[in-house]
């Protein structure tokens, strides 16, 4: 081992910036951590080689080009063993090709391109402690140039160092040079800004898919009722929009229809987009990879060690998403989250168990986040707040003391897929009362409620404790109430009116307006006389809704309290 500071003047600048991006906190947590634990010196410990990494191999693709049009290179790795961080150099031959822009392959941090006309400096590194090394294959970098002379472009890699996440770093096997054909422009003179589909390989698309530039005049066109609906054709792995597109769009939401997938873009956030790219003379790049059944499998392996579900399957699409901002001559700006969210659409397979089938945020450990389920036929939708890898799952989770045969199985197996229910190990205990705070975090997950920067009134409801975001989301959307304006008595039972009443809100939240006053097809409960006046009618139109049932012998029992399984089943009607 040597220290990252005695070496600092031979060491790499990405491999010290691997080290403090590695401790959690980043780069300015990283560099407080490494100063301390080496006792006032050089902290990081790096180490030169290894196998693993050596063994790699790098390759260059790239379509024949046309002078006047973009052409895309793609940097891939093969037998690649937790690949943390890479750096290289790119030669490219200046008198053919001019560099527009690099889009770095993984979510992290990449270092804008540099260097004379002819070499481009890239370098990029994953971040955090618990984030894993790429293995297999991958896409690490797109490059992408235009052609301005016809003849044949050479370009080559060199000086490629490769870093594991325990900060060994090595040369690579094999690092790959092309020679990329260049013909003459056609006597039309048509050129990429007339072109609505250019020859390309975006980062992390596989080898023959393209690049859709959608110019001003045909986004115009596309316009209809607020709405720009754009269909992406097959092989599609990107969409680009420029700033004089976007200028056209004008704000205005986007449907982008890849077939097995829509993507709609709202309004609000199409009109910021705009703005930062009208700014930044920056093209708005939206990308779309479908995710192969077996990268899926080894994805969600990945995670299966930490899960609670007993069973994860594929039931449907499955794709990796990213939005970026590109500017000719910088690095891409990757667009992570979004303060309206998408709508995202996917294809569900044939017979799909809609209990437990939704669509899935799968983190790059494997992990699992139930995003939503909006079904029409056989298609799925969620909203969406940042861009990743989702796919259509199915998702069971079992407990002992809930089987097949228990009336609220069906419930507590789809509350439980969501993610909107959880247990205890593999109990669920659905004889137990539900105390509020259970409630309101269940009625929370369901509706996808969010806290912002609210915090909770109550007092008696405390920052940090796992209720508290959920208590303070569903009291800002106005469905809980406390038993006092100051105090919500999170650990106190929940009566069956006052569920009643949250669960009536809940579907008034979910639809949008009043529920309407009550039906005449609700219940005849026999002691609906002993309900408070402030919960009868929501228990009657909640009755009507067919959110709640009675007890047994027409009766409702208004002032018993709420058994776990019968929340469950009550927030299943939601689901419906």
């Amino acid at each position: 081992m040597r220290r990252a500071g005695t070496q600092a003047g031979r060491r790499s600048f990405l491999l010290l910036l691997a080290a403090l991006l590695m401790v959690p906190g980043g780069v300015a947590g990283g560099i407080g951590t490494a100063a301390a634990a080496g006792s006032g010196s050089d902290a990081v410990q790096v180490t030169d080689g290894t196998p693993d990494l050596a063994g790699a191999v790098l390759s260059l693709s790239a379509p024949a080009g046309k002078v006047g049009s973009e052409l895309t290179v793609t940097v891939k790795g093969d037998r690649l063993a937790d690949v943390y961080a890479y750096e290289f150099e790119m030669d490219y031959d200046a008198s053919k090709l001019e560099y527009v822009s690099a889009f770095y392959g993984s979510q992290g941090l990449g270092v804008p391109a540099s260097g004379p006309a002819g070499t481009l400096k890239l370098a990029h590194t994953l971040v955090g402690a618990e984030t894993a090394g790429i293995d297999g294959s991958a896409a690490l970098l797109t490059v992408t140039f235009r052609a301005k002379a016809a003849g044949t472009a050479a370009l080559a890699l060199k000086n490629v160092k490769l870093v594991d996440s325990a900060l060994h770093s090595a040369a690579p096997a094999s690092a790959g040079s092309i020679s990329v054909p260049i013909a003459a422009a056609d006597s039309g003179g048509s050129t990429s800004g007339s072109d609505n589909v250019s020859s390309g390989n975006p980062a992390g698309q596989s080898a023959g898919t393209k690049t859709l530039t959608v110019t001003a005049a045909q986004a115009a066109t596309a316009v209809s009722g607020g709405t720009a609906s754009l269909a992406v054709p097959a092989g599609t792995g990107a969409v680009r929009l420029p700033a004089e597109t976007l200028a056209a769009i004008d704000g205005q939401t986007v449907a982008l229809d890849g077939g097995s997938f829509t993507l709609e873009l709202p309004a609000a956030l199409m009109q910021t987009l705009g703005q930062r790219a009208a700014a930044a003379n920056a093209a708005l790049v939206i990308q779309a990879e479908p995710v192969t059944a077996g990268d899926a499998a080894a994805l969600l392996e990945r995670g299966a060690s930490g899960r609670t579900m007993t069973g994860v399957t594929s039931a449907g699409e499955a794709y990796t998403f990213s939005l970026s901002l590109e500017k000719a001559g910088a690095a891409a700006e990757h667009i992570a989250a979004f303060d309206q969210p998408l709508t995202l659409t996917l294809r569900a397979a044939a017979g799909a168990d809609r209990d437990v089938t939704g669509i899935y945020y799968i983190a790059a450990d494997g992990s699992l986040d139930y995003i939503g389920a909006a079904w029409n036929g056989d298609e799925v939708s969620a909203p969406v707040r940042h861009f990743s890898t989702y796919a259509v799952l199915s998702v069971e989770r079992g407990f002992a003391d809930v089987p097949a045969g228990h009336w609220a199985h069906g419930a507590v197996r789809a509350l439980a897929a969501k993610g909107i229910a959880a247990g205890n190990g593999t109990a669920f205990e659905p004889g137990r009362d539900v105390t509020r705070a259970e409630f309101a975090a269940m009625l929370t997950r369901l509706l996808g409620l969010r806290a912002g920067s609210a915090s909770s009134a109550f007092t008696d409801v405390k920052a940090g404790t796992w209720y508290a975001d959920a208590v303070a989301a569903a009291a800002g959307a106005g469905i809980v109430t406390g038993r006092s304006a100051v105090t919500f008595d999170p650990a106190g039972t929940l009566t069956r009116q006052e569920m009643a009443v949250m669960l009536l809100r809940a579907y008034t939240y979910q639809h949008g307006g009043a529920a309407g006053s009550p039906a005449a097809s609700a219940a005849a409960f026999a002691d609906l006389a002993q309900a408070a006046p402030w919960a009868a009618d929501a228990v009657r139109s909640a009755s009507a809704l067919g959110l709640v049932q009675g007890r047994s012998a027409g009766r409702f029992a208004p002032a018993a309290t709420l058994t776990r399984a019968e929340a469950a089943q009550a927030l299943y009607g939601l689901l419906e």
